[in-house]
């Protein structure tokens, strides 16, 4: 193998992994950083994107950043912080990403406000907050034609069903209010899984647990 296609081989992977591991960790430490830490690592990255490209020191930073398809920090930053905020406001209420980036918090808890602050201010120089949020819905992580032998479904059964009605009662509501429905997600432990609309025998069920 010649020296050219080595570095052409050693380069490939960096230059395509590059970008994806700075999106994913500078929404999380670069807003934390002093300037001059910013700098710092903005040097680092030039040096590693002339390792990479194989460019001399007198490279312009823009060509050598354009060479290594790689963007700014600051400019990564922006996008990862503002991504990761509106997909936080996308989530369902429950989720805690969500009350975190919705709803305010102790005036101690400066992490939390800051995060949320910050990216609200980013996704506003994006231009996200003009886009319709969209509720994320959950994806079943196996086929649709593989079943697992046995999930477990939250359901609210209406009226008629009270907490001292016997087991045999309940499970029969269960069999109805499920077998009536199309589609159900199961939470079991490898995950939500998409099950066809079939008649299913409920083995148990548990009652919710009451707090006074």
């Amino acid at each position: 193998m010649s020296l050219a296609a080595l570095v052409e081989r050693i380069r490939t992977p960096s230059v395509s992994l590059a970008p994806e591991r700075n999106l994913s960790a500078s929404n999380a430490w670069y807003p934390c950083l002093a300037k001059d830490s910013r700098q710092k690592l903005e040097t680092v990255q030039n040096a590693a994107a002339r390792t990479i490209t194989g460019c001399t020191k007198n490279t312009n930073t823009k060509l050598l950043l354009n060479e290594a398809k790689l963007l700014p920090l600051e400019v990564e930053s922006t996008i990862s912080q503002s991504a990761v905020y509106e997909r936080s406001l996308r989530l369902p209420e429950t989720d805690p990403s969500r009350k975190t980036a919705e709803n305010p918090v102790r005036t101690r808890l400066r992490s939390l406000g800051f995060w949320r602050e910050t990216g609200k201010d980013k996704a506003y120089i994006c231009g996200l907050e003009d886009f319709p949020r969209e509720k994320q819905v959950p994806v079943p992580d196996i086929p649709p034609w593989q079943v697992p032998e046995t999930f477990t479904c939250c359901a609210t059964l209406g009226e008629g069903i009270s907490k001292a009605d016997a087991p045999e009662e309940l499970k029969k509501a269960v069999e109805d209010h499920y077998n009536a429905t199309f589609t159900c997600f199961g939470l079991g432990r490898l995950g939500g899984r998409g099950l066809k609309r079939e008649a299913w025998r409920v083995k148990g069920v548990q009652r919710p647990i009451e707090r006074g």
